[in-house]
């Protein structure tokens, strides 16, 4: 969600205003009636709600004093759907606090929230408050600060000021049965040595011959069979067998399509939670990454080690916060209000520009955005780039790197702002079906090239793709490549037609009752 925090503001609450309504009721009945009584009593309930506003600056200044610090540090990375504890220290001035109320603000790939907790806090108090927050989906998580709120002690106003507090969250894939992995891992034709890594007997330059197969193009001219050739009229190719470390890669859809559902257990979720689980069960192996939507929006080739794992699940959880322009709905206006409210809550000089600026006045006629126009957008330029300058050393590094389509430069540098404090950015809505098959095509056309896996795992509903269209022609070529593609339709289901043209070239389809219903079942 969106984190809006308020300014600080003392006001009549509920109470209050029924009443000082019951007070100007009874004010104009004792007036008009000749009842003088009544209207005492009238006036003497606007005296106490006028007090109470009067006396509501020493509330104002108790809780400007009051101090708010987490007490713990960065919290480790834990499972979406697991509870995470925050624990905030909370410090009061020389004024007790009735009826304090804290609420906390954050923001995140999904709807999660933190409960607020209201409790009497004495003066000079000094305590540690425990706040639980359950992230409903993988990704970075941040709390922005805490709203806090007061009322006086008859109850008619409520002061309520912001504390800015900045803490990041980082939640992982939830946990798959082993079973589940093991059955895709199945599917694409692994075996284990007795060291637990998957062997791959594929095309190599082993000592036993495996077959006598057609040329294709690209193949050695040391291994064609002449004699065979001759005596069949056609090109043959010597196919050795060869046990080595096996190579794939996951080629995971994050486009709309993947994303509509319920938070949590949309296809895009289940799809991060199976392809990290089988990060995990192929540690040993030479594994890769490829994102795609229209384009390739991520592609990480085959390698092994504990900093490339680092860096695929790094990835595999950035696709819960795209922020590419080609990628989401959003206009320049609205990016810039809402960085400007965020970082005018933060604290610190106001970004806000009022009066108009002159030149805005001398032309009145002109047609200008009102929402562009509140806030001061060099300003927001300057704070932006001070907080990325400060945010490149926390481990970043892959969103830094990443060329970032955006109209220009204050565009691309909001748009990285919101990926580096996870502001959630609406994801396109279209899917036209032409833009999946590009897409697919695209990241299949990727793995092709010279050091690609041997093996591709394909993640994505499936929904949409033209039997006869770039994809579908794509996954054909991979065959004749000697590629093996295994995909899981993470969707409701496929289309018969689509089911065809995906065997035809050569793909083995694991359909979703056979798969998706287990990954449900465990995350649940």
């Amino acid at each position: 969600m969106t984190p809006e925090p308020p300014e600080h503001e003392t006001r009549l609450n509920r109470r209050g205003r029924v009443t000082a309504a019951g007070g100007v009721v009874l004010l104009f009945v004792g007036a008009t009636s000749g009842a003088p009584w009544v209207a005492v009593a009238g006036a003497a309930l606007l005296a106490m709600c006028a007090r109470a506003l009067v006396r509501g600056r020493r509330l104002a200044r108790a809780l400007a004093a009051t101090e708010t610090a987490f007490a713990d540090g960065a919290a480790p990375l834990a499972p979406c759907g697991v509870p995470r504890t925050l624990r905030v220290r909370l410090t009061t001035s020389d004024a007790p606090l009735r009826a304090l109320n804290i609420e906390t603000v954050v923001s995140g790939p999904g709807e999660a929230f933190i409960p607020s907790q209201t409790l009497d806090v004495p003066a000079r108090a000094t305590g540690v408050l425990t706040l639980t927050l359950t992230p409903d989906r993988a990704g970075l998580w941040h709390v922005w600060g805490f709203v806090l709120s007061a009322g006086d002690r008859l109850g008619l106003v409520t002061h309520r000021t912001w504390r800015a507090q900045s803490a990041f969250l980082h939640a992982g894939p939830r946990p798959v049965s082993r079973a589940i992995g093991a059955t895709v891992l199945q599917r694409i034709g692994a075996v284990r040595d007795r060291e637990g890594r998957h062997l791959d007997r594929q095309n190599g330059t082993g000592l036993e011959l495996r077959e006598l197969r057609d040329y294709v193009p690209g193949d050695p001219l040391k291994a064609v069979a002449w004699k065979a050739s001759a005596r069949r009229g056609r090109w043959l190719v010597r196919a050795y067998e060869d046990e080595s470390m096996r190579r794939f890669q996951v080629v995971l859809d994050i486009g709309p399509a993947m994303r509509r559902g319920p938070v949590g257990d949309a296809p895009l979720d289940r799809g991060i939670d199976l392809a990290a689980e089988l990060f995990r069960l192929a540690v040993a192996e030479r594994v890769g990454l490829t994102t795609y939507d229209g384009r390739v929006v991520a592609h990480l080739r085959p390698d092994t080690g504990r900093a490339h794992g680092h860096r695929l699940l790094q990835q595999l959880l950035d696709v819960t916060r795209v922020v590419d322009e080609d990628l989401t709905e959003i206009t320049d206006a609205e990016l810039f209000a809402r960085v400007g409210a965020l970082l005018d809550a933060a604290g610190g000089p106001s970004l806000r520009r009022l009066p108009p600026p002159p030149a805005r006045l001398a032309q009145p006629e002109a047609l200008v955005d009102p929402v562009r126009e509140i806030y001061d957008e060099s300003a927001i330029f300057s704070a932006v780039s001070q907080a990325i300058v400060r945010e490149r050393d926390r481990g970043h590094a892959m969103l830094f790197g990443k060329a970032r389509p955006a109209r220009d430069l204050a565009s691309a540098r909001l748009r990285l702002f919101c990926a580096l404090f996870a502001i959630p950015i609406a994801y396109r809505r279209s899917d036209a079906p032409e833009r999946r098959d590009r897409g697919l095509a695209a990241a299949i056309t990727r793995n092709l090239l010279t050091g690609g896996a041997e093996t591709l795992v394909l993640l994505s509903t499936l929904d949409g793709l033209s039997p006869g269209g770039d994809a579908v022609r794509a996954l054909g070529l991979c065959r004749a490549r000697k590629r093996r593609v295994v995909a899981v339709a993470l969707g409701a289901g496929l289309e018969p037609a689509t089911r065809r043209a995906l065997q035809a070239a050569g793909v083995t389809v694991i359909e979703p009752d056979g798969i998706v219903e287990k990954i449900q079942a465990t995350s649940a």
